[in-house]
């Protein structure tokens, strides 16, 4: 295993920030929550809306999981969703290409 140089280097320049996680906090005084890059293990820091330092670090909602692969149902679904958007399409398309050929002036040019 190979291990990273410290700090890493970008270009011709050192970067100088570590890792630093994003906490949620929520301020006990007027109730905002907001977000902050500390460093590790930080459990308060200065209120963002009021100033006070009567904040408290929450847990954040987790996200929601990745579907990378869809089920065959909802495979099946979205073929049915991309059929119906292609047919709708064309006749679109269709319809549009009829109308500018009829406002075109009829008889042709001498060119």
């Amino acid at each position: 295993m190979l291990a990273a140089a410290w700090p890493p280097v970008s270009g011709s320049r050192r970067v100088t920030i570590g890792r630093v996680p994003i906490y949620e906090f929520r301020c006990e005084a007027c109730g905002e929550r907001f977000e902050a890059l500390v460093a590790a293990g930080t459990d308060s820091v200065e209120c963002r809306r009021c100033g006070s330092g009567r904040t408290a670090r929450v847990l954040s909602a987790q996200a929601p999981p990745m579907h990378i692969v869809k089920t065959p149902g909802d495979t099946r679904k979205q073929e049915v969703k991309n059929a119906q958007l292609r047919e709708r399409t064309r006749a679109e398309f269709t319809s549009a290409r009829r109308r500018a050929r009829e406002r075109r002036p009829k008889g042709g040019s001498g060119g």
